[in-house]
């Protein structure tokens, strides 16, 4: 018998952030296959990058507190951060000032070595997310003891402790090749201001879904972009309802729309993903039976708070996320006809 869906605060947090986390996993896999050495490329880009912060005067713990690796590639890929950074004041003066140098010099010292190194998912998902993304093995364990806590929680309105959410989990801001954020200054006399908004191609290829995420998320970069240029003190009503409607949409499974109708729903697509990263490795090792010793290992490391599946649905999980990563935008698959799925 299927078992409903919570419906509870904290079962909502968490489905919708796996939910999120999913097609970012689904794309760093297909990524993986068709532009391998690229992605190599980046990553030692990415050490580069980390080393440009350190001589400027960042610590490590700075450098990871701050995003300032996110914000670096994004300035790069992008040309300015797009990390949720709503509310963030810097006390720091120094700090302030050691990011905006930074960022102001990045892109020149970087970009032509990035731009050579574009791939189709770059036109998708930002690099820094591409590059990092999530630890699988720690995600279905936070999951499955996240969806036990939401199991003792009754209803959407009964308070959970901070320390039960799932807080580290890594969700894409999505691009789209049909979409450019563009930036101007506007000068009346004295006085002057930043334009800020988009650019969507005619002829670009949207999904309704996709085109609704990508306003949403434009509606809530204008909105920190007037927050960052507005002073401290200064109240923006505007501002602050674009971004309570942004986080409340993205907490209540409307960016994108939940899809998940079992409670172990989220721990399937996890597993599925664990299979296919172990049978790529027992493929590489020459590991016969690659597909099966992967599923068998995944079996006997499923996280012990979930109730123990087989065989049979761990072979339905691996053939799912072999399916989604297919099908990603980008994927080359896609253009290659298959046969089916095997194990």
């Amino acid at each position: 018998m299927t078992k409903p869906k919570l419906n509870n605060l904290l079962y909502l947090h968490l489905a919708s952030n796996v939910t999120q986390a999913l097609p970012l996993e689904y794309a760093i896999r297909a990524a993986r296959m068709d532009n391998p050495l690229e992605l190599a490329q980046l990553a030692d880009l990415h050490v580069r990058i980390r080393q440009y912060w350190q001589d400027l005067g960042a610590t490590d713990v700075e450098i990871d507190v701050q995003d300032l690796m996110d914000y670096a590639w994004d300035t790069i890929q992008v040309g300015f951060p797009m990390s949720r950074r709503h509310g963030r004041v810097y006390t720091n003066r120094n700090l302030f000032k050691l990011i905006n140098l930074g960022l102001a010099n990045v892109r020149a010292q970087f970009e032509q070595e990035v731009d050579a190194l574009r791939i189709p998912a770059t036109r998708y998902f930002r690099i820094c997310d591409l590059l990092q993304g999530n630890d699988i093995d720690r995600m279905m364990v936070s999951v499955a003891q996240c969806l036990r806590d939401a199991k003792s929680v009754e209803s959407r309105g009964d308070e959970v402790e901070l320390n039960k959410f799932v807080l580290n989990i890594r969700m894409p801001i999505h691009l789209h090749p049909g979409m450019h954020y563009v930036a101007r200054d506007k000068h009346d006399g004295a006085a002057s201001a930043e334009s800020f908004g988009i650019l969507l191609d005619t002829d670009a290829n949207f999904s309704m879904p996709d085109l609704v995420r990508q306003i949403r998320e434009f509606l809530y970069q204008y909105a920190v972009r007037r927050e960052s240029l507005r002073p401290t003190l200064d109240h923006d009503p505007i501002t602050d309802e674009l971004i309570h409607a942004f986080l409340r949409d993205a907490l209540l499974g409307k960016i994108p729309q939940q899809k998940a109708a079992r409670l172990d729903g989220l721990i399937g697509p996890l597993a599925g993903l664990r299979c296919w990263d172990l049978a790529r490795l027992n493929e590489e090792k020459g590991t016969s039976d690659a597909v099966l010793t992967a599923q068998l290992d995944v079996l006997k490391d499923y996280p012990e708070l979930m109730v123990p599946v087989g065989e049979e649905t761990m072979r339905k999980n691996y053939r799912l996320a072999t399916k989604a990563i297919r099908e990603v935008p980008f994927s080359k698959a896609q253009n290659v006809r298959t046969g089916p799925l095997k194990n």
